[in-house]
Protein backbone atom coordinates (compact mmCIF):
# COMPACT_ATOMS: atom_id res chain seq x y z
CA UNK A 1 0.00 0.00 0.00
CA UNK A 2 1.75 3.30 -0.87
CA UNK A 3 1.52 6.00 1.95
CA UNK A 4 -0.47 8.99 1.75
CA UNK A 5 -0.68 11.94 3.61
CA UNK A 6 -1.79 12.15 7.03
CA UNK A 7 -0.64 14.22 9.39
CA UNK A 8 -0.35 18.07 9.15
CA UNK A 9 1.60 20.62 11.15
CA UNK A 10 0.26 24.39 10.60
CA UNK A 11 2.28 27.30 11.35
CA UNK A 12 0.34 30.44 11.22
CA UNK A 13 -0.38 33.67 13.37
CA UNK A 14 -3.85 34.89 12.14
CA UNK A 15 -6.49 33.21 14.19
CA UNK A 16 -9.51 33.50 11.45
CA UNK A 17 -7.25 31.88 9.07
CA UNK A 18 -6.44 28.98 11.25
CA UNK A 19 -9.13 28.03 12.14
CA UNK A 20 -10.96 28.05 8.18
CA UNK A 21 -7.83 26.12 7.33
CA UNK A 22 -7.82 23.59 9.97
CA UNK A 23 -12.15 23.07 9.15
CA UNK A 24 -10.75 22.23 5.52
CA UNK A 25 -8.03 19.96 6.26
CA UNK A 26 -9.85 18.39 8.82
CA UNK A 27 -13.55 18.07 7.92
CA UNK A 28 -13.51 18.21 3.79
CA UNK A 29 -9.42 16.53 3.63
CA UNK A 30 -9.86 14.14 6.47
CA UNK A 31 -6.42 15.13 7.98
CA UNK A 32 -4.99 14.98 11.38
CA UNK A 33 -3.55 18.85 11.76
CA UNK A 34 -1.46 20.66 14.82
CA UNK A 35 -1.66 24.59 14.92
CA UNK A 36 1.58 26.48 16.35
CA UNK A 37 0.89 30.41 15.78
CA UNK A 38 4.59 31.00 15.25
CA UNK A 39 7.39 30.16 13.95
CA UNK A 40 9.61 29.07 17.53
CA UNK A 41 6.16 27.31 18.68
CA UNK A 42 6.61 24.97 15.24
CA UNK A 43 10.39 24.20 15.90
CA UNK A 44 9.86 23.63 19.88
CA UNK A 45 7.18 20.95 18.62
CA UNK A 46 9.29 19.83 16.19
CA UNK A 47 12.17 19.31 18.15
CA UNK A 48 10.25 16.91 20.93
CA UNK A 49 9.93 14.47 18.13
CA UNK A 50 6.25 14.99 16.92
CA UNK A 51 6.99 14.57 13.46
CA UNK A 52 3.83 15.33 10.51
CA UNK A 53 4.00 14.08 7.23
CA UNK A 54 4.26 17.66 6.01
CA UNK A 55 4.68 21.22 7.02
CA UNK A 56 1.79 24.03 6.11
CA UNK A 57 3.64 27.61 6.51
CA UNK A 58 2.65 31.21 6.26
CA UNK A 59 5.36 33.12 5.30
CA UNK A 60 4.57 36.62 7.09
CA UNK A 61 4.48 36.14 10.67
CA UNK A 62 5.89 38.29 13.60
CA UNK A 63 9.19 37.48 15.55
CA UNK A 64 10.18 34.06 12.77
CA UNK A 65 9.51 34.89 9.68
CA UNK A 66 8.34 31.42 7.25
CA UNK A 67 11.29 31.28 5.21
CA UNK A 68 13.72 31.90 8.47
CA UNK A 69 11.27 29.42 9.70
CA UNK A 70 11.63 26.68 7.03
CA UNK A 71 16.30 27.25 6.74
CA UNK A 72 16.00 26.56 10.70
CA UNK A 73 13.77 23.55 10.09
CA UNK A 74 16.02 22.32 7.63
CA UNK A 75 19.19 22.83 9.40
CA UNK A 76 18.06 20.20 12.01
CA UNK A 77 19.63 17.00 10.40
CA UNK A 78 15.96 14.93 11.65
CA UNK A 79 14.10 17.39 9.82
CA UNK A 80 16.61 17.75 6.97
CA UNK A 81 13.40 15.82 4.68
CA UNK A 82 10.72 17.18 6.11
CA UNK A 83 8.19 18.49 3.23
CA UNK A 84 7.13 22.30 3.75
CA UNK A 85 4.36 23.76 1.84
CA UNK A 86 4.24 27.98 2.50
CA UNK A 87 0.49 29.73 1.95
CA UNK A 88 0.77 33.23 1.40
CA UNK A 89 -0.68 36.35 -0.49
CA UNK A 90 3.00 37.14 -2.00
CA UNK A 91 3.26 34.71 -5.15
CA UNK A 92 5.14 36.83 -7.54
CA UNK A 93 7.04 34.56 -9.61
CA UNK A 94 10.45 35.67 -8.11
CA UNK A 95 8.85 34.78 -4.09
CA UNK A 96 7.80 31.19 -5.28
CA UNK A 97 11.06 30.90 -7.15
CA UNK A 98 12.98 32.14 -3.86
CA UNK A 99 10.88 29.89 -1.66
CA UNK A 100 11.37 26.53 -3.61
CA UNK A 101 15.37 27.22 -3.87
CA UNK A 102 15.02 27.58 0.25
CA UNK A 103 13.72 23.71 0.10
CA UNK A 104 10.20 24.44 0.02
CA UNK A 105 8.22 21.72 -1.83
CA UNK A 106 5.11 24.07 -2.84
CA UNK A 107 3.24 27.44 -2.35
CA UNK A 108 -0.56 27.59 -1.87
CA UNK A 109 -1.79 31.15 -2.28
CA UNK A 110 -3.89 33.30 -0.17
CA UNK A 111 -6.87 33.02 -0.09
CA UNK A 112 -7.31 29.44 -0.58
CA UNK A 113 -10.20 27.27 -1.36
CA UNK A 114 -11.33 25.23 1.62
CA UNK A 115 -12.39 22.95 -0.81
CA UNK A 116 -9.07 21.88 -2.44
CA UNK A 117 -6.53 22.84 0.25
CA UNK A 118 -6.35 19.07 1.49
CA UNK A 119 -6.28 17.58 -2.08
CA UNK A 120 -3.53 20.41 -3.21
CA UNK A 121 -1.44 19.81 -0.40
CA UNK A 122 -1.75 15.87 -0.98
CA UNK A 123 -0.68 16.13 -4.71
CA UNK A 124 2.37 18.53 -3.78
CA UNK A 125 3.03 15.81 -1.10
CA UNK A 126 2.84 12.83 -3.79
CA UNK A 127 5.14 14.79 -5.95
CA UNK A 128 8.01 15.64 -3.42
CA UNK A 129 7.84 11.49 -2.05
CA UNK A 130 8.31 10.83 -6.01
CA UNK A 131 11.18 13.14 -6.17
CA UNK A 132 12.68 11.54 -3.11
CA UNK A 133 13.03 8.20 -4.20
CA UNK A 134 14.38 9.05 -7.68
CA UNK A 135 18.30 7.46 -7.74
CA UNK A 136 20.87 9.48 -7.12
CA UNK A 137 24.39 9.59 -8.53
CA UNK A 138 27.18 8.74 -6.27
CA UNK A 139 28.76 12.12 -5.63
CA UNK A 140 32.80 11.79 -5.66
CA UNK A 141 34.92 12.81 -2.92
CA UNK A 142 36.93 15.44 -4.83
CA UNK A 143 33.73 17.11 -5.92
CA UNK A 144 32.66 17.37 -2.03
CA UNK A 145 36.24 18.66 -0.81
CA UNK A 146 36.31 20.98 -4.03
CA UNK A 147 32.83 22.64 -2.92
CA UNK A 148 34.20 22.90 0.57
CA UNK A 149 36.67 24.59 -0.59
CA UNK A 150 34.49 27.26 -2.36
CA UNK A 151 32.32 27.72 0.31
CA UNK A 152 35.61 28.44 2.83
CA UNK A 153 36.97 30.98 0.47
CA UNK A 154 33.32 32.53 0.49
CA UNK A 155 33.33 32.76 3.52
CA UNK A 156 37.03 34.43 3.99
CA UNK A 157 35.59 36.97 1.46
CA UNK A 158 33.25 38.55 3.63
CA UNK A 159 35.33 41.88 4.15
CA UNK A 160 35.71 41.72 0.24
CA UNK A 161 31.73 41.67 -0.01
CA UNK A 162 30.79 44.51 2.34
CA UNK A 163 33.16 46.77 0.98
CA UNK A 164 31.90 45.97 -2.25
CA UNK A 165 28.31 46.72 -0.75
CA UNK A 166 29.74 50.02 0.69
CA UNK A 167 30.60 50.94 -3.14
CA UNK A 168 27.97 50.04 -4.59
CA UNK A 169 25.76 52.17 -2.66
CA UNK A 170 28.06 55.35 -2.65
CA UNK A 171 26.96 54.86 -6.49
CA UNK A 172 23.37 54.32 -5.53
CA UNK A 173 22.89 57.29 -4.03
CA UNK A 174 25.02 59.51 -6.47
CA UNK A 175 21.89 58.90 -9.17
CA UNK A 176 24.28 55.29 -10.30
CA UNK A 177 21.79 52.80 -9.33
CA UNK A 178 23.26 49.82 -11.94
CA UNK A 179 25.97 49.69 -9.63
CA UNK A 180 23.81 47.98 -6.46
CA UNK A 181 21.51 46.05 -9.01
CA UNK A 182 24.67 44.32 -10.68
CA UNK A 183 26.20 43.82 -6.98
CA UNK A 184 23.25 42.20 -4.98
CA UNK A 185 22.22 40.14 -8.18
CA UNK A 186 26.11 38.52 -7.95
CA UNK A 187 25.38 38.05 -4.12
CA UNK A 188 22.70 36.13 -4.18
CA UNK A 189 23.97 34.13 -7.34
CA UNK A 190 26.99 32.85 -5.54
CA UNK A 191 25.78 32.83 -2.27
CA UNK A 192 22.47 30.46 -3.85
CA UNK A 193 25.35 28.22 -5.63
CA UNK A 194 27.20 27.61 -2.62
CA UNK A 195 24.63 27.01 -0.16
CA UNK A 196 24.46 30.18 1.09
CA UNK A 197 20.56 30.80 1.93
CA UNK A 198 20.63 33.52 3.97
CA UNK A 199 22.31 35.76 2.16
CA UNK A 200 20.55 34.70 -1.21
CA UNK A 201 17.19 35.15 -0.12
CA UNK A 202 18.45 38.82 1.61
CA UNK A 203 20.36 39.78 -1.99
CA UNK A 204 16.97 38.66 -3.68
CA UNK A 205 14.78 40.89 -1.42
CA UNK A 206 16.85 43.79 -2.28
CA UNK A 207 16.98 43.24 -5.60
CA UNK A 208 12.92 42.81 -5.55
CA UNK A 209 12.76 46.39 -3.78
CA UNK A 210 15.37 48.26 -6.04
CA UNK A 211 13.15 47.05 -9.12
CA UNK A 212 9.82 48.10 -7.72
CA UNK A 213 11.36 51.02 -5.97
CA UNK A 214 9.79 49.84 -3.33
CA UNK A 215 9.99 52.01 0.13
CA UNK A 216 10.95 49.64 2.25
CA UNK A 217 14.97 49.43 0.41
CA UNK A 218 16.65 50.69 3.31
CA UNK A 219 15.15 48.16 6.07
CA UNK A 220 16.04 45.22 3.08
CA UNK A 221 19.50 46.42 2.83
CA UNK A 222 20.11 46.85 6.72
CA UNK A 223 19.19 42.99 6.50
CA UNK A 224 21.66 41.75 3.78
CA UNK A 225 24.33 44.09 5.55
CA UNK A 226 23.51 41.91 9.32
CA UNK A 227 23.78 38.47 7.07
CA UNK A 228 27.35 39.44 5.27
CA UNK A 229 28.37 40.59 8.88
CA UNK A 230 27.40 37.56 10.47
Amino acid sequence: MNPELKRVLMVEDEPDIQTVARLALETVGGLEVSVCSSGHEALALLERGSLPDLVLLDVMMPGMDGPTTLTEIHARPALRALPVVFMTARVQRHEVEEYRQLGAIGVVPKPFDPMTLASTLRELWREARARAVQPVPDVPDDFLDEMERLRQMFRDRREDRLDRLDRALLAYHAGQPDELRRTVHTFAGSAGTLGFREIERAAREVEAALEAGDSDLPERLDRLRAVLEA
